[in-house]
């Protein structure tokens, strides 16, 4: 009787180790583009998942640099999944192939700096010109090793149609439109209904940058005088569609 229940001291603590190294150290479920749920917590506007490098249409053949971005205000930790269903993933600093050449994730969680975890990877396109369909999730987490309604994610998607080196030169690059570009002062988009559009502003480098959109009229406006000059990326979920424009910063 007494080995009995030693065992099953001994059982629950290993089980309980296994679980807490699971937790704390997760690399990522497979197709975890659908959701995170089962692990961390939930979905939640607080988190923006962002995906850069990927053009509005690829060159079939080519390999592109990439960057999945993961912002919190208050998180501690981040990881990422990212799957597509054509072309192939290649792993850099940080990440790991999942399960397949087309689905990507972390290593082990990432600290935020500035409130901002990025992860860099390369993609290379398939040699047709198909659409292809990129579903990611970013998690942003506590750290305190456990799964739990403190941890937080969200997800998103992009998608992007090939074409042959031929036809570059009818590449259309960008859905929004901002102006002035460049500008100095002030930025406004145009091209989004509603108010209620989520904006994620991001440098050439992908960091993240504090900026507050507001609803003008038609267009939503953002003061820009005390930015640094240089190249500024704006990633935008409105009406769970998700939008992408560019502009100058003299």
């Amino acid at each position: 009787m007494q080995s009995k229940l030693l065992l099953s001291l001994f059982l629950l603590v290993v089980l309980g180790i296994f679980q807490f190294t699971l937790s704390s150290n997760s690399t990522g479920a497979f197709m975890a583009g659908t959701q995170c749920g089962s692990c961390h917590g939930n979905s939640n506007d607080s988190v923006s998942v962002a995906l850069f490098g990927l053009p509005d249409t690829f060159i079939c053949g080519q390999t592109y640099n990439l960057t999945l971005s993961v912002v919190h205000p208050m998180a501690q930790k981040a990881g990422i999944n990212l799957h597509c269903d054509a072309g192939t993933f290649i792993a850099g600093a940080g990440t790991q192939l999942n399960a397949s050449q087309n689905e990507i994730t972390h290593t082990a969680p990432v600290a935020l700096s500035g409130n901002q975890a990025t992860f860099s990877f390369q993609w290379k396109a398939p040699n047709t010109p198909d659409i292809v369909t990129f579903k990611g999730a970013g998690n942003a987490v506590n750290g305190n090793g456990l799964a739990d309604t403190l941890d937080h994610w969200d997800l998103t998607q992009e998608m992007i149609e090939g074409m042959f080196s031929t036809d570059v030169e009818d590449i259309n690059p960008y859905v929004l439109i901002t102006y002035p570009n460049p500008a100095t002062n002030q930025i406004s988009v145009q091209g989004l209904e509603g108010n209620d559009a989520r904006f994620t502003l991001f440098n050439i480098t992908g960091q993240f940058v504090s900026c507050r959109f507001v609803r003008q009229g038609n267009d939503y406006v953002a003061d820009i005088s005390t930015l640094p000059s240089g190249e500024y990326f704006i990633k935008v979920i409105s009406n769970r569609e998700s939008y992408s424009a560019r502009f100058m910063k003299q």
